[in-house]
């Protein structure tokens, strides 16, 4: 079934930040009935069809798909702050310090150009005071986990562990079904961020 000019246009505007009582509104339909009227546009198999359609159409021109967001996650989730600064404390053999018997710490930030893709991807910021104190500061990793863990269904509805998908909640049944329920290039997309994370 082809669609109105007004769900054409529903459509267009939903696709610009995927609310559907602004698209709604924008769309032309009334404000005070847009929160009910949007959600009942998107459930017609026609709009959702053209939903569907736009966003991937988007997916492709912008190269931002599901599988890429998730790897970039992963980038986070996994990254170690190992590969991107080095630390080490020591007794010098010379100098004050060595007088008044300190322990000395040096930390090494590794050169941007010996950095790898992973590891710099994690890293939010590096910055260096007057005094030339250095700031290193990695992106929010347990954030990432929060999201991926979600994504996976690890967590209840509270978002806490033990939802759906929990091996610790379920003997790890639902687990294997969910597993076995994604796409081929999901699956794919998991083990080469796996793989990355493991020969990194």
């Amino acid at each position: 079934m082809a669609l109105t000019a007004r769900q054409n246009r529903f459509v267009q505007e939903y696709l610009v930040d995927l609310n559907a009582a602004r698209a709604a509104t924008r769309a032309g339909y009334g404000a005070k009935s847009a929160y009910t009227c949007g959600p009942r546009l998107l459930k017609l198999p026609a709009v959702a069809e053209a939903v569907a359609e736009g966003m991937a159409a988007r997916a492709e021109r912008t190269g931002v798909t599901a599988d890429r967001v998730l790897g970039e996650y992963a980038r986070l989730a996994f990254s170690d702050i190992r590969r991107a600064v080095s630390w080490r404390t020591f007794e010098p053999e010379e100098g004050e310090a060595a007088r008044r018997k300190t322990a000395v710490s040096e930390i090494v930030v590794l050169d941007s150009a010996q950095m790898d893709e992973e590891t710099s991807a994690a890293v939010a910021e590096i910055s260096q005071a007057a005094g030339g104190a250095v700031r290193v500061k990695m992106h929010d990793k347990k954030g990432a986990l929060d999201s991926l863990a979600r994504h996976l269904g690890l967590f209840d509805g509270r978002g806490e562990a033990g939802g759906k998908g929990d091996p610790r909640a379920d003997g790890g049944d639902e687990m294997v079904d969910r597993m076995a329920a994604l796409t081929s290039a999901q699956r794919q997309a998991i083990r080469e961020a796996i793989e990355a994370i493991v020969n990194s």
